[in-house]
């Protein structure tokens, strides 16, 4: 493996560029050293032919105990890399010699760096049968996609520990994660193929305008994938199943029964049409007709879960205090969870992963100094989605439907609401202020890998009318779904009205109206904000009486009691509304004095 991967690394840095003399100048350096090592006793030598290599030595789940053991004996890795770091420390010598007589050309710095990379991959691979029963399944997750991205010029074995990851996803139920897994592995065979057996131009853009959404997204702005650019390949391994036509079908059904189980039915249809349009190339009616039915079967099932679908949840992971020398110390990541997968339980799952000395805390002001404990901030987030406003012109994509709203999620918010000056949260909604938490995660949900890491966090504060506005923009939101559906869902109906119309407690719609949009009280607020509010409490009054009217048509006899206390609370706010907002000639005056 090694022999082979480090072959492979040199010929693909080098012999693009046509650098032959330092590509056998840092194979000799290489070489030597090795050498040196093996007679020294220091290397465990062991045989590979670089065009059969061996994958027998990977393991297939973690291991521990005696097959560690076992493990270790067949592959001194300890050693091989304390060799790479005594390659790296003689070349950091030469280097500087170099550096020193002004050499333009340097080997050394390339020995350097290939002694880097190995010894992160040598790092990795024995991490992997280190790695104890019960460990913190991110971690194996880390690991596997590291090392996959080490093989990024080897598809055999880049293939393969994709495949682990994909396994180990598969044992946990993460079935959209497996998919991904899977997706990746079709999207390097396409591009490894494309030229050989995938000649149609217009199929081609198909595929990769597919693999784009699929793989990555926002304009292929994904991190985690910027390691698949075909330029980077050893292009072999062609007798792989994966590199020919039927290995791509099998790769595009697997990828297809996973998303089905992980209910993303429309990145399904996604695949199966383009399934279609090889089958078509193949001229194969008989998986053509079966492909059709598959493909009116998911389409019949989207439109049936398009209101009711649940997605997962997302959470903010922090871990402060003491965490040693921990990789994970003073690291905050967000981690996706199935749907319905409550706060508590990820209380649990915490414990269970990183050990029940762990305090889980809700607010980082509840720490205790203590050096010897260790701390992890919790926090539920949801995503967030940039309107065209909000984000720049180039980044935007729009999300019309729910799928697209879970999807290709790459920030995600958290909100805190407080009072000025106060050290208990006010009962009057015109002071109380919200803060509002944006995390930015190198890369973009759904993932292969279930944990990605926040790189940056913005945040803001909301004013008390400007916190009230968002509040009645959710609320329309809410109304507006809930009449999209069809046939309307009385009971969702009625839950919605009910904290819409006959809302009792503070902070509803009509506190609202009342705190801000009174004669008395427009003049405390910035009159742009007063405008913005009383547009959407328009909106609101809107919605209200189209979702009111859906239940009258749609209600049942035995609901008839509680569908005239609906249309009192809606007379209620009516009133309140038309005594408390501006309309047309006033809000025309208020609107030219903004322009002003």
């Amino acid at each position: 493996m090694i022999t082979l991967a480090l072959s492979r690394s040199l010929q693909g840095d080098r012999i693009r560029r046509g650098d032959d003399f330092h590509l056998r100048q840092a194979i000799k350096s290489m070489c030597a050293f090795a050498e040196k090592d093996i007679h020294s006793g220091q290397l465990t030598h062991r045989r590979m032919t670089p065009s059969s290599p061996s994958t027998n030595h990977l393991p297939s789940q973690p291991v521990n105990g005696n097959n560690q053991q076992q493990l270790e004996k067949k592959i001194d890795f300890k050693s091989t890399l304390a060799m790479f770091r005594s390659i790296e420390a003689e070349n950091v010598k030469h280097a500087k010699i170099n550096h020193a007589a002004s050499n333009p050309i340097n080997h050394n710095q390339f020995v350097i760096d290939i002694s880097n990379r190995l010894q992160t991959l040598l790092n990795d691979t024995i991490a992997t049968f280190e790695i104890s029963q019960g460990a913190d399944d991110h971690k194996i997750e880390d690991l596997f996609h590291r090392i996959s991205i080490s093989y990024a010029k080897i598809p055999e074995l880049r293939f393969m520990w994709l495949r682990q990851l994909a396994n180990n996803h598969e044992q946990n139920a993460r079935f959209a994660e497996s998919a991904l897994c899977h997706v990746h592995i079709l999207h390097y065979a396409f591009e490894l193929l494309k030229d050989d057996l995938l000649k149609n131009t217009s199929i081609h853009t198909t595929f990769h305008d597919t693999f784009g959404r699929l793989v990555s997204s926002n304009n292929n702005n994904n991190q985690q994938n910027q390691s698949t650019t075909m330029d980077s390949y050893d292009i072999s391994g062609g007798h792989l199943p994966e590199l020919t036509l039927p290995g791509i079908l099998e790769l595009i059904k697997i990828c297809i029964n996973q998303f089905e189980m992980a209910e993303c039915y429309e990145w399904s249809v996604t695949l199966n049409k383009i399934l279609v349009i090889l089958l078509e190339i193949m001229d194969d009616h008989k998986q053509l007709s079966d492909a059709y039915l598959h493909l009116h079967k998911l389409y019949k099932i989207t439109q049936f879960n398009k209101n009711s679908k649940l997605y997962p949840n997302y959470y903010r992971v922090a871990f402060l205090g003491n965490w040693g020398d921990s990789d994970l110390k003073n690291k905050q990541f967000v981690y996706k969870t199935p749907k319905l997968f409550k706060l508590f339980k990820m209380k649990e799952k915490i414990k269970t992963w990183y050990g029940h000395d762990v305090q889980v805390i809700s607010n980082v002001k509840a720490i205790i100094q203590d050096e010897h404990s260790k701390y992890v901030h919790l926090t539920h987030v949801k995503p967030y989605i940039c309107t065209n406003q909000q984000s720049d012109q180039n980044d935007f994509v729009s999300r019309s439907s729910e799928f697209q709203k879970h999807v290709n999620l790459n920030q995600f918010y958290y909100e805190t609401a407080y009072s000025m000056n106060a050290k208990k949260l006010s009962d009057k909604v015109s002071e109380i202020y919200k803060r509002k938490v944006i995390v930015h995660v190198d890369g973009f949900f759904p993932n292969a890998k279930s944990r990605l890491q926040i790189i940056k966090e913005d945040e803001m504060i909301l004013t008390p009318i400007e916190a009230a506005t968002e509040n009645m923009t959710e609320q329309i939101s809410r109304l507006q779904d809930v009449c999209s559906i069809h046939p309307p869902d009385v009971a969702q109906l009625q839950m919605v009205l009910q904290g819409s119309v006959r809302a009792t407690v503070n902070n509803g719609p009509k506190d609202i109206v009342n705190s801000f949009l009174r004669e008395e009280n427009r003049g405390k607020f910035n009159v742009q904000h007063v405008v913005k509010l009383n547009q959407k409490c328009l909106l609101f009054l809107y919605w209200c009486e189209k979702a009111v009217q859906l239940h009258a048509e749609h209600k049942r006899h035995d609901q008839t009691v509680f569908h005239i206390e609906l249309e009192k609370g809606y007379e209620k706010v009516r009133e309140l509304f038309e005594e408390c907002l501006l309309f047309d000639e006033e809000l025309a005056t208020l609107n030219a004095q903004v322009s002003q």
